[in-house]
Formats: C-alpha cells, structure tokens, sequence
C-alpha cells in the first residue's frame, strides 16, 4: 500500500489490514477493509529503517513527516510516519493481531467510532448459538444469524479469553447489489480456524420471545427456561447480552465489538462481517 493512500484510508475513518498465508510460507496475501490489495513480505531492518527508529527513540506517540534519508543517496523526499501503541493479542497459533489502542491515537479521525446497538448471543446449550442485533433493546432485531458454533463451546472459549468470530462471503455480480449485511450465507471462522457457515435468517417465534423476555435488559448473561412455538418448555438457554460498537470500515467491511461494561477499550469478542472479491 503506497503511504498516501493508508493516511487517505485513516483520515476517512476505519482501517482494518489483513496479512493471510498459507503455513510456511514467508509472504502473506494483503487485504485493506475486504478488498485484496497485493502483498506483505517479511524483510530485514535497513539501515534507512534503523535511522528512523533512531530518530523515533524519545517519541512514543506522534505523527508527521520527516526529511527523507537513504543510506545510497542521502536526502530525499519527505518521510510520512505514524507512531502509537499497538495492542499485540495472540488468538490462536494461526491467528495474531494488532490493534492501535484509541487512548494513543495522534489523530482520533484514525478510530472512527460507530454507533452503539444491542446484541444478543443465545441458544441452547448443546445447540447452534444465534446472534440477533437490535437498534436498541426495545427494539425488533434488524439482523438474525445463526453462527456455526455450538453454545457451551464458544461460552468456553469466551471464559478462556479473546474471541474474533469472522463471517466471509464472495461478491456477488447482479443487478440489485445486497448490503453486506443482507447476505444470506458467509463462511464463518473463529480466531483464524474455519469452522463452518453462518446463515442469516428471519426471526422465528423463540426468537421474538427472547427478545420481549429482555426488553428492558440492556446487558446481562445467564440462562432462561427454554422454550419453543411447537414444543413448549425444553432444555435451559443460555444467553449473552451486551451493548456493541458497530463500525462501517466500507461497503465491504463491518463490524461489531462488544463493550466492556467498565469502559475498557478492548473487546473481548467480535463479529466481522467481510465481502472479498474472487
């Protein structure tokens, strides 16, 4: 990505990179909000690179530009540069992750905030969870999915840590172009391993009931009796609800962050909704 075109992306609100490759091999195919742009490689600190560590020593946030210096030819053009802390999460052996924390942002148009919805993981226990998504909690759902994971699995792995959900789907050439999030179907990865698919889907009757049973719940976890239009009481449901920042990166990228209810910034569980092209 040529540096003008990144400070471009970032002052016009989210930027999400994503360096994917297959396991041995030191190249990773490089994707900006969705959209496959070349790729990323591996290479050794020059001493051009070094220089402007060098210069960045005392710095620990800022951004700017620098008179341009090379090791062959002296000055050059102007240096652009970003300096911030990252928060480095391991999701898995496949799956790492840096994230510019907000609070050390130069530029807060850099982290462009959406708007905050309600969201509301449940299912069954030995059941497929669902995730419905409302405006607010009083609200009828605009989005119902339902994920490729079993309930006690991912209650599992969100007690043991950080969870990344990533819902892919390939561009469609038609005449009436669906919002990302109209899709039907999308392959459904959890911290970088494939899992399966995640179906959009409309609200059912259960559904509907679980949502009137939390109109005036804003954020909670714990269990319900179950229930269901044509069997009546079943097995207990499980349930997650929570407020989420949902962030439009592009036409291409969305995605949702739970909020930690002390204002912590950084999101334990994520859904990120993915269009790519073939």
């Amino acid at each position: 990505m040529v540096t003008n075109v990144l400070q471009k992306e970032m002052s016009l609100g989210l930027v999400r990179i994503s360096l994917e490759c297959e396991k041995q091999i030191q190249l990773w195919t490089m994707y900006s909000n969705g959209k496959k742009i070349g790729y990323g490689a591996r290479k050794d600190a020059t001493e051009e690179d070094l220089h402007v560590m060098e210069m960045h020593k005392a710095v620990s946030m800022g951004a700017g530009v620098l008179p341009g210096w090379s090791e062959v030819e002296g000055l050059e053009d102007e240096m652009a540069y970003i300096r911030a802390h990252f928060e480095h999460i391991v999701g898995s052996k496949d799956s790492e992750t840096l994230y510019i924390l907000r609070g050390y942002l130069p530029d807060t148009r850099a982290a462009a905030l959406g708007s905050c919805i309600t969201g509301t993981l449940f299912g069954y226990r030995k059941g497929h969870v669902s995730l419905s998504i409302q405006e607010n909690s009083g609200t009828l759902p605009s989005l119902v999915v339902e994920l490729a994971m079993v309930t006690n699995v991912l209650q599992k792995e969100m007690s043991l840590g950080l969870v990344r959900i990533s819902l892919e789907c390939e561009k469609q050439i038609q005449k009436e172009k669906k919002k990302l999030l109209e899709e039907p179907l999308w392959t459904m990865y959890s911290n970088g391993k494939k899992i399966g698919y995640g179906a959009r889907k409309d609200a059912t009757g259960e559904d509907l009931h679980v949502m009137e049973m939390h109109k005036a719940v804003s954020m909670g976890a714990g269990v319900l009796p179950g229930w269901s239009e044509v069997k009546g009481l079943e097995e207990e449901m499980a349930y997650i609800r929570a407020h989420f920042e949902h962030i439009v990166g592009s036409k291409d990228s969305e995605t949702l962050y739970m909020l930690s209810p002390d204002g912590n910034n950084r999101a334990e569980f994520s859904i990120f909704f993915v269009e790519y092209d073939d």
